[in-house]
């Protein structure tokens, strides 16, 4: 008979019954994904997930990594934890990283502090 406190009869599944990603992601729709996203970890759990199940490709620079870093560290996680959660995030999705945008900040017309998103 299961416990009723395992996440199988609560009918959740268990993390370890997801298979593994293999190769890289492939799907035509990119998505930008902000600190602000990024930093709720309900959110961020979601978007991943559906990232995960190729419903869309994740994209984020290193300012905006930096960002949820900085984040993150404001609202008291501490920075082991902040570096595991980025390690995860990178190692899971590596095509995420994007460079080559920083020439393009300077001509963004949106908020300042937005700008490095819009750019990537």
């Amino acid at each position: 008979m299961e416990n009723p406190s395992t996440p199988q009869a609560s009918g959740e599944l268990a993390r370890s019954s997801f298979p593994k990603r293999r190769g890289p992601l492939i799907t035509g729709f990119p998505v930008v994904l902000d600190a602000c996203v990024l930093a709720n970890s309900t959110v961020r759990d979601f978007v991943l997930y559906a990232a995960y199940l190729a419903l869309y490709r994740p994209i984020w620079s290193d300012d905006i990594l930096r960002e949820l870093r900085e984040t993150l560290a404001r609202f008291g996680i501490r920075p082991e934890r902040i570096d595991y959660m980025v390690g995860q995030m990178t190692g899971a999705f590596p095509e995420a990283r994007v460079d080559g945008y920083e020439i393009l900040v300077a001509d963004m017309k949106n908020d300042r502090g937005d700008r490095h998103v819009l750019a990537a």
